[in-house]
């Protein structure tokens, strides 16, 4: 069962995204807000990323241990040289055992009665295909045959011996922001455009808990460099459920891990132009990645 997914697109690429309300897990299982998932490729290269904010679960016979994290996100990247992947996890509580800290890939979480992976990478690079599937959280129990998934990225590619012309530019990100007063807001993202401007696309998804904001765009119709690190984009959005806005985003990539360094503003206007909403602030929590594949051969 999957609750958001974006599917795969075809080799001329270009983007993907879904984005999901907060939801209720079936049969009393739990909670989560922002879920997200996106994929792009253009070019050489291939990435994704989910990400699940507020995670609250309590798995069926195994309720004691019940699952809790500020923010679990997975990213997956490919191209024609190599795969490389992450995975974030914040605030990871299992019962009463934890917080854990999430470091390395494939990492175990030693919790008694389950099985949980954190970061799980499963990587293949034959007969010129490279992919990699990363997913956050992988929990499995033995006992009661849960088998659980949360926040899992999937890139692959099959590179030709072939040029690539002209300069695709794509931005992604997920993560959260919290203000002095513990109030979060979270958010996952992908924009860009093909080499020659003509296309653009994307999508993005916000929430502001604190405010009680919710935005989600419909289109990505602006996209601009403003520098090495920075990119504007902007469209239309649902404001709290209506029609009718307009948002525009401005996303910096100042690290390789975004963690206190990326940041992320959006504003908001209604039918009228007029400002509802605007909020800035560094991540917390999360990463947002920039790709620019320019003119290149395999």
């Amino acid at each position: 069962m999957f609750f958001v997914d974006t599917g795969s697109f075809s080799s001329s690429g270009f983007s993907h995204g879904v984005a999901a309300a907060p939801i209720v897990f079936p049969i009393g299982i739990g909670t989560a807000d922002g879920l997200t998932a996106m994929t792009m490729g253009s070019g050489n290269i291939a990435h994704s990323m989910a990400a699940a904010g507020t995670l609250n679960i309590a798995l069926p016979g195994l309720e004691s241990l019940r699952i809790t994290a500020d923010l679990v996100s997975a990213e997956s990247t490919a191209t024609c040289t190599g795969v490389s992947g992450s995975a974030t996890v914040t605030n990871l509580m299992v019962g009463i055992f934890g917080p854990f800290a999430v470091t390395v890939p494939n990492q175990p979480i030693p919790v008694p009665g389950l099985t949980i992976v954190a970061n799980e990478q499963t990587i293949s690079t034959a007969g010129g295909t490279n992919s990699i599937t990363v997913n956050a959280l992988h929990i499995t129990s033995p006992t009661t045959r849960v088998d659980v998934i949360i926040a899992s990225a999937h890139s692959d590619i099959t590179c030709a011996s072939s040029c690539h012309t002209g300069e695709d530019d794509f931005v992604m990100g997920s993560g959260e922001e919290s203000d002095s007063s513990d109030q979060k807001s979270q958010m996952g993202f992908d924009a860009g455009h093909e080499g020659d401007m003509s296309t653009t696309s994307g999508h993005m998804t916000y929430v502001d808990h604190g405010a009680g904001v919710n935005v989600q765009s419909t289109d990505v119709t602006s996209y601009t460099i403003d520098a090495v690190n920075q990119r504007t984009f902007g469209g239309h959005a649902n404001y709290n459920g209506a029609p009718g806005y307009t948002y525009q985003a401005i996303v910096q990539d100042n690290a390789e891990r975004g963690t206190g360094l990326d940041t992320f503003s959006i504003a908001v206007f209604d039918p009228s132009s007029l400002l509802v909403y605007t909020h800035s602030g560094t991540l917390s929590s999360g990463d947002i990645k920039m790709h620019n594949s320019g003119n290149e051969c395999d």
